[in-house]
């Protein structure tokens, strides 16, 4: 339970310097991506956990009504093991180590990244989902939303649902 809540604590504490930092360097130009309000979750730890847990079930339920029983997913966990729960859809962590474990850390680039969704993609993996508290990729790893943005199968503020067969297999056409 203590890891639990700590896991979910260094999730909210990184949004919210992800969001200080943003607030710091954002421009007037409006991106074609999802954002998402770290405000959202609330100010108390406790109410926090509890809008954390609740967006978690609507991930889950918003990713099991677009993907197909059967398919494959990635999620952009921060190895939160509940996300991976989609009954009828076989789903793992990315990033992920050798062992298909979460990975404990971000890809160093955005070509580091899309490399390893090649490589989930050529083993089956067909979508790649990421909560609202993941969306913050999409503006660090600008390259990996330009190459995904095609791809795109379903975004709201509570998570963009990505067709991976629908990306183009190299990073060509990336800036």
């Amino acid at each position: 339970r203590n890891e639990r809540s700590l896991r979910i604590a260094l999730v909210l504490v990184h949004e919210a310097v992800r969001s200080s930092l943003a607030a710091a360097t954002e421009t007037a130009v409006s991106l074609p991506w999802p954002r998402f309000d770290p405000e959202r979750l609330g100010i108390d730890s406790r109410e926090r956990i509890r809008n954390y847990e609740a967006l978690v079930e609507r991930v889950r339920e918003r990713t099991r009504t677009i993907v197909p029983s059967g398919a494959q997913v990635a999620m952009v966990s921060r190895g939160d093991d509940r996300l991976l729960t989609l009954e009828g859809r076989v789903a793992v962590h990315f990033p992920q180590d050798k062992t298909g474990r979460y990975a404990g850390y971000y890809p160093e680039g955005a070509g580091q990244a899309i490399q390893q969704l090649l490589e989930l993609k050529g083993r089956g993996i067909q979508f790649v989902v990421f909560p609202a508290t993941a969306f913050w990729w999409l503006d660090f790893y600008a390259e990996l939303a330009r190459w995904l943005a095609p791809a795109l199968a379903w975004s709201c503020e509570d998570c963009a649902v990505y067709e991976l067969p629908r990306v183009a297999d190299g990073q060509e056409g990336s800036a």
